[in-house]
């Protein structure tokens, strides 16, 4: 019986992966059912020499998704220095942008020994914060801690851009009775290695508001590896990215995103899987109909809106342990 399990398994897996519209147009171009690298990729820039061109380097999981026909250099890069990620099955197995199904698909098939090692179950709450540059970067670190915590802050003058909920968001939050763990995962080193007090701090005090208002619940904290470590040099940044969609796939029955394109992304990966996403934390205040940094609208409410999950536990996804575009 395990066989045939694994069998539906493996059919599920391809059967999702080319659900890609296989039309033979550059946007729509015949999906790679296994997610292993094609004689003739889909798109005549994915075989380009990469360029040197600061917004193309580094892992860009997001801005591959979500806006590779526009940046049309960044998929090289990544198919270069990250074959094995998501970013590059992604790339491999189709040629559009935002196909939800195959980036599922990718997710599963990459993961799918560990899942059928440990058979988890979504039941945890994910709640996704941004941290690191946005928080302590040269510019950000100068703005005190409390300003964030009271009320929104502009990234950068004028741009109308927001990524730092305040403290009200959160205590706000309409947390399921049946949640019983809380754990608080992100990236307070993205951007600016160690140098995050800011981003600690305010993981801190997220979490001291959560424990006085919710003393029910199992609190912890879930970050990567920090910079210099043997197991995040081991793992990668592409890697530890992955592992968060992974994460959230797997294990979010309730996802709460924040401001970013990269949660936008797991919030979407939430949706595909079937669990329940609440964004009232990415549109909490007046920043709710602004562009968001990805360029996309705002649109949480036409976005399945808390549907029914099957949940025992929360997570609070602090910020993203990837480094991704956002």
């Amino acid at each position: 019986s395990n066989s045939n399990s694994n069998n539906n398994s493996n059919n599920i897996n391809n059967s999702i992966i080319s659900n890609c519209n296989a039309s033979g147009t550059e946007e729509n171009a015949t999906c790679n059912t296994d997610c292993t690298p094609a004689l003739q990729l889909p798109l005549p820039w994915d075989r380009m020499e990469c360029s040197h061109d600061p917004g193309t380097a580094g892992y860009r999981l997001g801005d591959v998704f979500f806006q590779r026909l526009r940046k049309k250099t960044v998929s090289a890069w990544q198919l270069e220095h990250y074959p094995e990620s998501l970013a590059s099955m992604y790339i491999r197995a189709c040629g559009k942008e935002q196909n939800w199904p195959a980036i599922t698909g990718c997710v599963r098939r990459k993961y799918r020994k560990e899942d059928e090692q440990h058979n988890v179950n979504a039941t945890d709450e994910i709640i996704h914060l941004r941290l690191g540059d946005v928080l302590d970067d040269e510019d950000r670190r100068k703005i005190p801690l409390a300003n964030y915590l009271r009320d929104w802050v502009e990234w950068w003058p004028k741009t109308g851009l927001y990524y730092v909920p305040p403290l009200a968001a959160y205590t706000k939050l309409n947390i399921p009775k049946n949640i019983t763990r809380v754990t608080l995962m992100g990236n307070p080193y993205y951007g600016v290695g160690e140098n995050c007090s800011n981003s600690l701090a305010y993981v801190a005090a997220v979490k001291r508001a959560l424990q006085r208002l919710h003393p029910r619940l199992d609190i912890a904290v879930r970050f990567p590896p920090p910079p210099g470590s043997q197991m995040r040099h081991t793992l990668g940044e592409a890697e530890l990215a992955d592992r968060d969609l992974h994460f959230v796939q797997s294990r979010a029955a309730v996802f709460v995103a924040s401001r970013g394109g990269f949660s936008h992304l797991l919030a979407d990966i939430a949706l595909t899987a079937g669990h329940q996403v609440d964004w009232s934390v990415r549109s909490n205040g007046r920043v709710t109909n602004l562009t968001l940094a990805t360029g996309h609208k705002e649109n949480w409410k036409l976005r399945g809106h808390c549907k029914p999950a099957n949940a025992g536990h929360a997570i609070l996804l602090f910020a993203v342990s990837a480094v991704v575009a956002q």
